[in-house]
């Protein structure tokens, strides 16, 4: 799961050549994340699969809220 969630954040801005403002969360960086209701580091890849989007923060502004 590591690999997976590192090539779709630190991967993704690197082959986008924005390595140096997106792909992690750090100070200075841009805040593009979403918040889910499951944490894939301790579910199975089932139980993954039926992940919802509680939260998409773009910019470190919140754009969508699950009601």
């Amino acid at each position: 799961m590591a690999e997976a969630v590192t090539a779709h954040t630190l991967g993704a801005a690197y082959a986008a050549g924005e390595e140096e403002r997106k792909g992690v969360l750090a100070p200075g960086r841009l805040a593009d994340f979403i918040a889910v209701d499951t944490d894939p580091y301790l579910e199975s890849p089932e139980a993954v699969l039926r992940t919802k989007v509680l939260t998409t923060v773009v910019g470190g502004e919140v754009r969508w809220r699950r009601i």
